[in-house]
């Protein structure tokens, strides 16, 4: 796992900040999975990011001017999964996608770049006010191998 962007802390709020974009930062030609993880209010970490707000979520990534994008959106408040454990991570997990290229050798959509292959993430502002944490990281491996 390669870190793409260290945890630092974001606050969207009507007015002040409607929108974080973060720094493009050059990735893998290999990248097969890029992950962004929000932390979410817990118990023990309230923040201020209540069930009526709302935060749309974007990776951006850029092959040679071409935009590919992936898109969530999280409410705020604290959420517990079907064990009654709090869930302390909104995540929006993309696999690149990857094609059969050159009768048929398999590539990731990096392997295509000539220029560029650069990501970004994109924080809106639905609805609220949130207060949160981001962490960007991403997997590398190999295309899967084409069936003949």
């Amino acid at each position: 796992m390669t870190v793409l962007a260290a945890k630092q802390p974001v606050t969207l709020s009507f007015g002040v900040l409607e929108q974080f974009v973060s720094p493009a930062v050059v990735i893998n030609a290999l990248t097969d999975a890029i992950m962004v993880r929000l932390r979410r209010p817990t118990t023990l970490n309230p923040m201020a990011w209540t069930a009526a707000d709302k935060i749309g979520v974007a990776i951006v990534v850029m092959l040679d001017g071409v935009e590919y994008r992936c898109s969530g959106r999280a409410s705020g408040g604290i959420r517990l999964n079907r064990n009654g454990n709090e869930i302390t991570h909104y995540v929006l997990h993309w696999r690149l996608p990857y094609g059969h290229f050159d009768r048929g050798a398999s590539r990731r959509l990096g392997e295509l770049s000539r220029i560029a292959f650069r990501a970004h993430v994109v924080l809106t502002r639905v609805a609220g006010n949130a207060i949160t944490e981001i962490e960007v990281t991403s997997s590398e491996s190999p295309a899967p191998l084409a069936l003949s």
